[in-house]
């Protein structure tokens, strides 16, 4: 283990926490820490400083990378509901333009359609007005020819007396 460092793992079990040390600190470790941690059957492994930093480099960058693709993920996602309400907003738009020139046309054809009706009232108002008005004038009339024949009548009688 001359330019290696050594990694103890306390016990046999590979989940316990780990101690790396360099080459340089090795007497020490054999002398202080490896009789405090190391039972008998402890794993002491050799290992190369900068494979085990290559190794952490890996993983932090496999990291990194989960972490921008569930970043990129997330984006998308926002996006799309993004997209998708505005959307919803512009159906939603449409469809009450729609609504408000149907019911403006809808107002228009009721008030042509009551114009139309008072029109026709009133041609009718007048019509039975002017049937009224020839029925009276014919009475009136009557009623004056049947005066002057009174009178005539009347001015004849009193000559035969």
């Amino acid at each position: 283990a001359d330019r290696n460092g050594i990694t103890l793992i306390g016990g046999q079990m590979h989940h316990e926490p780990k101690l790396h040390v360099p080459v340089s600190t090795t007497r020490v470790v054999r002398h202080s820490v490896l009789q405090q941690t190391a039972t008998p059957g402890s794993i002491i492994r050799v290992i190369d400083p900068q494979a085990e930093h290559r190794r952490c480099q890996e993983q932090q960058a496999e990291k990194a990378e989960w972490d921008r693709l569930a970043a990129l993920d997330k984006e998308r996602r926002r996006l799309e509901a993004e997209r998708a309400s505005e959307e919803r907003n512009e159906i939603a738009r449409e469809e009450a333009e729609r609504k408000r020139l149907a019911a403006e046309r809808e107002q228009k054809e009721w008030e042509e359609r009551e114009q139309r009706a008072r029109e026709a009232e009133a041609r009718e108002r007048r019509e039975m007005i002017e049937r009224e008005e020839r029925r009276v004038a014919t009475l009136r009339a009557a009623e004056e020819e049947r005066k002057k024949e009174r009178r005539q009548k009347e001015i004849e009688e009193a000559k035969v007396r």
